[in-house]
C-alpha cells in the first residue's frame, strides 16, 4: 500500500473545491480510479489555456 491518494478521490476534492470557488469543472474521459493519470487544462479570460500533469517520479510519488 502506498501513501499516495487514489486518482478518484484526488479529481473528486479538485473539482469539489472548484465549484466551491464558483468556477466549473467537468471530467471528460476516466481511466483506472487507483491510479490513472490526471491531466487538468485550465481556460480562464486569457488568450491561452493553462495545461498540468501529474507526474509520478522514480519512487512513485509526485516529482
Amino acid at each position: 500500500m502506498s501513501g499516495r491518494l487514489p486518482s478518484g478521490v484526488l479529481v473528486s476534492a479538485l473539482l469539489r473545491r472548484v465549484n466551491d470557488a464558483g468556477g466549473f469543472g467537468a471530467v471528460m474521459a476516466k481511466g483506472d480510479p487507483q491510479g490513472g493519470a490526471i491531466l487538468v487544462i485550465a481556460v480562464d479570460k486569457g488568450p491561452l489555456p493553462a495545461c498540468w500533469n501529474a507526474v509520478s517520479g522514480p519512487m512513485g510519488g509526485p516529482q
